[in-house]
């Protein structure tokens, strides 16, 4: 039985999210998957728990380029890769962010 509060989505690759963490700039990180909470990353990335960076994210459709800057803070370290969590308070900017990546989700109505 799956006890998750929070509406996880698992997407597939997106195009043009770098990490800026601890002075160390990661390009083209992988998303495994995103809630209104944060998102998982997969790769080998330097930090502790607590340490605070900035997600960059770069999105376009035939008309618009459209320009992410996200606060988080690392809150899980794995082996795998890490769990970030955002830092901003409006629920506003969740609900922007799962329309974007619900666009690349292998699976949009995964719970």
């Amino acid at each position: 039985m799956n006890k998750r509060k929070i509406k996880r989505v698992t997407i597939g690759s997106v195009r043009g999210m770098d990490l800026l963490l601890n002075r160390r700039h990661y390009k083209n990180i992988h998303i495994k998957d995103i809630s209104s909470t944060g998102l998982f990353t997969e790769g080998k990335y330097r930090g502790k728990l607590g340490d605070e960076g900035e997600l960059l994210m770069k999105t376009t459709d035939t008309h618009n380029e459209t320009y992410l800057k996200l606060s988080c803070r690392i809150s899980r370290l794995e082996n795998s890769g890490l769990g970030l969590e955002f830092i901003f308070p409006k629920q506003g900017c969740f609900l922007y962010l799962e329309t974007v990546f619900s666009y690349f989700a292998k699976d949009p109505l995964v719970t």
